[in-house]
């Protein structure tokens, strides 16, 4: 049914301007505060969030949505081309990574994950920056060297700590509950190496972030 708000001494003042065609008669009105608009008259089915009577919902001229209504869960993964071979302690694997958040342009990283084609049993870094560091070159089987200009765009270091290959002929490590917010529509990673690992293949590493958006 449609909220009554006039029974309740709230004026249309109170939620911002009732556009025309938002509500019933002269008494009946759909919230302006969603910032949508009904394009035809009649009760408003709670369940579906749509008349109930069919029709469609959009937002009226000139209203802004600000953040994700459904606040969507995305697993933005990057496949780097790595060195077939062995790595020293604090090489790059793969260069800059490039994570498509999209959504809301920010949100909250929640985990990472890095699969390995291979048994590795060492860990394993992954520094984040919320800005693209282009200031800095970044070379698969190298050692990292930051410009000076790029270092306000390190979002943070994760360590992960644990390589598990319980399946017999991968790796996995996992980091969970990060909880950290960023603002950007895309993420970018470096992954390092702790020890010595050796790669089977150019493709053998799958670098994975859980993003909750805004």
């Amino acid at each position: 049914m449609a909220i009554v708000l006039s029974s309740q001494g709230i004026t249309s003042g109170a939620f911002g301007t009732f556009t025309a065609g938002m509500g019933h008669g002269t008494t009946n009105y759909y919230s302006a505060a969603v910032l949508m608009k009904l394009d035809e008259s009649g009760p408003f089915d709670l369940t579906t969030l749509m008349p109930a009577s069919g029709g469609t919902v959009v937002l009226a001229t000139g209203a802004n949505a600000i953040g994700s209504i459904i606040g969507r869960t995305s697993n933005p993964s990057v496949t780097p081309t790595i060195t077939a071979g062995a790595y020293t302690a604090g090489q790059e694997v793969g260069g800059l990574m490039t994570f498509a958040v999209g959504g809301a342009g920010s949100g909250i990283l929640e985990s990472i994950s890095v699969t390995c084609k291979s048994v590795q049993t060492t860990p394993l870094k992954l520094y984040i920056f919320d800005t693209n560091p282009t200031n800095s070159t970044w070379t698969d089987h190298s050692t990292p060297a930051i410009n000076a200009l790029d270092v306000p765009f390190v979002k943070g270091v994760f360590s992960l700590l644990n390589p598990d290959s319980g399946l017999g002929t991968h790796t996995i490590w996992n980091l969970d509950g990060i909880a950290a917010s960023f603002i950007g529509s895309n993420l970018y990673g470096i992954l390092v190496t702790v020890g010595t690992p050796t790669f089977a293949s150019t493709s053998g590493i799958i670098v994975k972030l859980g993003i909750v958006d805004d």
